[in-house]
């Protein structure tokens, strides 16, 4: 009895864009941001506890935060940031006009310290396997 041939299944990689939470930033301000001419994928959060629970799940490269959350709020977020090896910024922090250049730069960063950090989970993995 013969077998039906295999067939070959293409199995592709999907390459996830980097996430840019937005915390209580008003579509006036988003638009001041430019990220449409980034390969990101925005995430909108109306207010910043809900968003310490989505940052653990989204795992954002960046977080914006808007002026008018409060600073112990603001803590909160940089706190979950921190863990996540994510960026942080209030509003405010850097001129409008600047804002893209560091969002592009804090992304690059970011990538780098997460891409440094898997490099050195899989060492010690690559030795026990080895």
């Amino acid at each position: 009895m013969e077998q039906a041939p295999l067939t070959k299944r293409d199995s592709y990689v999907r390459l996830q864009p980097d996430v840019v939470m937005l915390v209580r930033i008003e579509p006036w301000e988003e638009s001041m941001l430019l990220l449409r001419d980034l390969n990101t994928q925005v995430v909108r959060v109306r207010h910043p506890l809900p968003a310490c629970e989505r940052m653990r799940v989204q795992k954002p490269a960046v977080i914006i935060v808007g002026a008018s959350v409060r600073p112990k709020d603001f803590e909160l977020l940089v706190d979950e940031a921190y863990e996540l090896r994510a960026a942080v910024l209030q509003v405010g922090q850097v001129p409008f006009g600047k804002l893209r250049a560091w969002i592009a730069m804090a992304l690059d960063k970011v990538r780098q310290r997460r891409a440094a950090e898997a490099t050195e989970e899989e060492a010690p993995a690559q030795l026990a396997a080895g």
